[in-house]
């Protein structure tokens, strides 16, 4: 529950901003392959109190927290004394979604590849047209990312062959070129049309509007 979750992290922030006033809270975060780590750190240059937070009615906010956070198939550690609150999450981020970005050029696919590290994307290289048709057949892929001006079998052939195959034709295509010819790639299927040079947020703005947001667990494709 995005609900739940979104209050344990306020219940968290608050109970630290509470408990550290007048102090700096320090957040981090690093995503591994299915979990992301969060850490709360609040240091109290005099002291502080004498535990771990609670609201003014009295009740443990991070007992509430760490029950949401258990629901949510995570954990939650707490280390508090007179000078420090620490307060560890590790978090499920679910499932990420496959994208296939097409490109033949290397700059282009390490570029991608830093724009979707560690993020809701699972980039999947391919560095030509035919390798593409071949990876998108077999694998369950939730995005293409095209480009078009490739040797052999260019970006159009390549979006034709993709939306004339019953295995690939529902899948998403953007199509990322110097080209400027968005109506075309409309006309031949594609989603969206981006113009290179691309940045992250273009990118990852594409993506969201196209194949939406990881969930616990990928429906299986038709």
């Amino acid at each position: 529950s995005r609900t739940a979750l979104r209050q344990a992290l306020l219940g968290i922030l608050l109970s630290a901003m509470d408990w550290g006033q007048g102090c700096q809270v320090a957040l981090a975060a690093l995503a591994r392959q299915e979990f992301i780590d969060l850490e709360c750190l609040v240091q109290h240059p005099q002291g502080g109190q004498p535990g771990p937070p609670t609201d003014d009615n009295g009740d443990d906010r991070l007992q509430v927290s760490s029950r949401f956070i258990q629901m949510a198939g995570g954990t939650m550690r707490l280390h508090a004394d007179a000078a420090r609150l620490q307060i560890s999450l590790s978090l499920p981020i679910g499932q990420r979604l496959k994208v296939l970005v097409v490109d033949d050029n290397p700059d282009t696919l390490s570029l991608f590849r830093r724009y979707l590290a560690g993020g809701a994307y699972e980039m999947i290289e391919a560095a030509s047209g035919a390798e593409a048709l071949q990876i998108a057949r077999s694998a369950s892929l939730d995005a293409i990312v095209l480009d078009v001006m490739m040797p052999s079998l260019d970006g159009w052939e390549t979006l034709q062959a993709l939306k004339n195959h019953p295995a690939t034709r529902d899948v998403p295509v953007v199509v990322c070129s110097v080209l400027k010819e968005r109506e075309l790639a409309l006309t031949l299927g594609a989603v969206d049309c981006l113009s290179k040079p691309v940045s992250q947020a273009e990118l990852v703005g594409a993506l969201g509007r196209h194949c939406g947001q990881p969930g616990p667990s990928r429906s299986a494709r038709p």
